[in-house]
Formats: C-alpha cells, sequence, structure tokens
C-alpha cells in the first residue's frame, strides 16, 4: 500500500480498502491461505515524518500444531501504527510495516480445540490429558532461556 505525500499536505487523510495479500509476502510455512486484507488508515504529516494509524484485519487457515488440519484463524491489529520519515514528495510505501505488523500478530504454533474428552474435532483422536503438545512445547521453549537467566541471577 502507498501513500501519496502530495495527498497528506492539506490535511489528514482516511484510507480504507481491501488488498491482496500476496504483495505481502506472509506465507511463512507455504501453504497458508489468506483473506483479502482489510486496511483502515488515518495518516497525516507530523514535522518529518509521515503518522500512519489504523486497523488491519484478515483471516488465515495455517496448519494446526497438533493435528495439521487447516486451523482458520483471524486476525486483527486495531492499534496498527507507524512513522515513517519522507524525503521526497513522491510516495511512501506501508508494505514492509504492514507485513511486519501481521506476523508478529500471529501465533508460534496454534492448535485446535480439544473437546472436553481430549479430542480432536478434525481427526478425533483422543490426546490425554497433562501430556506436553507441539505447541505448548515450544511456548514452553521460548521462555526458557530468561527462566534460566532469572535463576543464575539470584
Amino acid at each position: 500500500m502507498k501513500i501519496r505525500v502530495a495527498d497528506l499536505h492539506d490535511g489528514p487523510c482516511e484510507m480504507s480498502g481491501d488488498f491482496d495479500p500476496e504483495p505481502y509476502d506472509l506465507r511463512i510455512l507455504g501453504n497458508e491461505i489468506w483473506s483479502p486484507l482489510h486496511c483502515e488508515f488515518h495518516a497525516e504529516i507530523l514535522g518529518e515524518e509521515i503518522l500512519v494509524r489504523g486497523l488491519i484485519r484478515a483471516s488465515v487457515k495455517i496448519p494446526c500444531a497438533r493435528c495439521l488440519e487447516p486451523l482458520p484463524l483471524p486476525v486483527e491489529i486495531p492499534g496498527f501504527a507507524c512513522a515513517i520519515p519522507f524525503t521526497t514528495e513522491d510516495s511512501i510505501d506501508l508494505t514492509l510495516q504492514i507485513r511486519e505488523d501481521i506476523l508478529l500478530n500471529l501465533p508460534m504454533a496454534s492448535s485446535c480445540q480439544l473437546d472436553a474428552k481430549g479430542k480432536c474435532p478434525h481427526t478425533g483422536v483422543i490426546h490425554a490429558k497433562g501430556t506436553d503438545t507441539f505447541a505448548e512445547k515450544r511456548r514452553g521453549d521460548i521462555w526458557e532461556a530468561l527462566e534460566r537467566f532469572k535463576e543464575e541471577g539470584k
């Protein structure tokens, strides 16, 4: 998405629309299925920067970390904000900032919701309670180094 700097000289600008996700290079595993990206932005010039704030919304189907079946996942970023310095009167491109915010809002490993008996809604496999799943192990690995650091500092 590009914003023409000349359009902002007369004052703030409101923009919204649906965009093809392909130019944003959102495929991490290679098999995700993205809906169009819906964006609602407010842009204005503040000094030597252009401040853009707004909302990004989409949905994606990614493989479940437990059963590998496609899992629908809504992605909503109500607090998108970036300040971009501009040195030209042409336009600024928000593609990298939008991509970064979307990827940072995706879970590291998402998994389907098991029923009360531990049964996967897609495969019917019953997972024993209290056993670590791939997603739970991955989440645990993220904080392991910090926990060790805190323990060593005591």
